[in-house]
């Protein structure tokens, strides 16, 4: 698979705060929030519904819930990917 065609995949589908509407998301889209809406490149308090649904998840880990568990592991996967990927292309002999 492609790198772009990965990061345009949908990859789940979350819950929008207003409606019963499911709407899916990408790893692209879930990269741009997080450094865009979250604070990590810039702060945006007008943040998508799809991502508020995502962060109204709460993960449970060793009884104990903890906040936004939802977006950090789908940030933690795609990092595997990615990690999975770049080790994959630098390997890559030529065939």
């Amino acid at each position: 698979m492609l790198i772009k065609d990965y990061l345009d995949t949908e990859i789940g589908y979350s819950l929008s705060l207003n409606s019963q509407d499911a709407k899916p998301y990408t790893p692209k889209q879930v990269i741009k929030w997080v450094a865009n809406k979250e604070g990590i490149a810039h702060l945006d308090f007008k943040k998508p519904q799809t991502l508020l649904g995502l962060k109204a998840w709460k993960w449970n880990r060793d009884g104990e819930p903890h906040d936004d568990g939802l977006v950090r592991k789908i940030i933690l996967q795609i990092g595997s990917w990615s990690h999975a990927a770049i080790s994959h292309v630098l390997t890559k002999t030529g065939t």
